[in-house]
């Protein structure tokens, strides 16, 4: 799936989990026109709340563009 949107993404139920480590959703999220491989973990706080808590990752072939934003982005 391609993102045509800046500042959004999309979370699907990861069918290929094996342990309690995997994430229970996997998607895509495209921020400052970078996209990043997104993960989910359904938790319950000590209220028991259900949250998703969410780790983002750049592509792998996206790297250099990160790497490139940060540099542009320091002063000297």
């Amino acid at each position: 799936m391609k993102l045509d949107k800046d500042n959004t993404g999309v979370l699907f139920p990861n069918h290929k989990k094996t342990t309690e480590k995997h994430p229970n959703l996997t998607g895509i999220a495209k921020i400052d026109g970078i996209e990043y491989w997104v993960s989910g973990w359904v938790n319950t706080d000590t209220k028991q709340q259900k949250y998703i808590s969410m780790t983002f990752k750049p592509k792998e072939s996206q790297t250099s563009k990160v790497q490139k934003k940060i540099d542009d982005d320091i002063p000297f």
